[in-house]
């Protein structure tokens, strides 16, 4: 990964968690989350599970091959978003969150602000992490930083700023390349961010 994405990344990152859901709602909104999914869990689920199976469609057409990204019944899927740019380079980001609020726009309408499209969402929500794939290889920016899971060569890398914990990992697949970012707090830790990649390497297709 390289110097430049990662400051792409940590900048959506730190500018994500600060617009789609202020802390000083945390504690309200997940109590009300809880007493919505113990009630409605089933039905929130499975209409999750159409709108993103259609749009995971859309996505294999869009790249020509199946990509994966698991659905996590603990994590709803807040938001899909596809970069283009104009030499064919693209990149779907799955959003990840905590909770699941109101829409941020009617389901019916999709945002498109030049070379971003949003597939799916975009729904309020306090992020957990965010898995990427991308059409091209990664670099790895350090050797030091790759390790083994599941037979994966992983580039992986904890990192600590003033906004907060995250860790950043990236691993290549035959047409190219996922790419995950993790927000680590109280309720989200490294080793929640560690179980997440094993389960995802186990069932990846290289």
């Amino acid at each position: 990964v390289t110097k430049k994405d990662r400051e792409r990344i940590m900048e959506s990152l730190t500018v994500g968690k600060k617009r789609i859901f202020p802390l000083k709602y945390v504690t309200s909104l997940v109590a009300v989350a809880f007493i919505i999914l113990l009630f409605f869990s089933p039905a929130i689920l499975q209409d999750e599970e159409t709108a993103t199976s259609a749009v995971k469609k859309e996505i294999h057409e869009e790249f020509g091959h199946q990509l994966f990204f698991p659905h996590y019944n603990k994590y709803p899927v807040t938001s899909v978003e596809l970069h283009s740019s104009p030499n064919d380079k693209k990149t779907v980001t799955f959003i990840y969150s905590k909770n699941k609020g109101d829409a941020v726009l009617p389901v019916n309408e999709r945002e498109v602000q030049g070379d971003l499209k949003v597939l799916y969402g975009r729904y309020e929500g306090e992020q957990a992490f965010r898995i990427s794939y991308m059409n091209r290889k990664l670099v790895p920016s350090n050797e030091e930083y790759v390790k083994q899971i599941n037979g994966h060569e992983v580039e992986y890398e904890r990192l600590e700023r003033e906004e907060g914990q995250f860790i950043l990992a990236a691993l290549n697949v035959k047409e190219g390349g996922y790419f995950f970012e993790f927000i680590l707090a109280k309720d989200f830790t490294q080793e929640d961010a560690d179980q997440i990649l094993d389960s995802f390497t186990k069932q990846l297709e290289n």
